[in-house]
């Protein structure tokens, strides 16, 4: 999942996005709009795969805690 949050990652310009984002957002949860976000932007196939295993013991507060940390790592300034 790392490769491909990071692909998304160097395609994009995601401060832009970010800026484009808090006007439209406002002051509700902006960093985990951006996780998510990010995260379908990926390759539909391959996030399909990696779901259908991550969540036959996991749920949505574990990958949004992997999708935290990836950002955080990268320094993307949203978390």
């Amino acid at each position: 999942m790392y490769d491909l949050l990071d692909a998304v990652r160097d395609a994009n310009d995601l401060p832009a996005y970010r800026d484009a984002l808090w006007s439209g957002v406002g002051n509700g949860d902006l960093g985990k709009r951006l996780r998510w976000d990010l995260l379908y932007a990926t390759d539909s196939t391959e996030r399909f795969r990696w779901f259908e295993e991550v969540y036959e013991y996991a749920d949505d507060t574990h990958v949004d805690t992997v999708l935290r940390e990836r950002i955080r790592l990268n320094n993307l300034g949203f978390c």
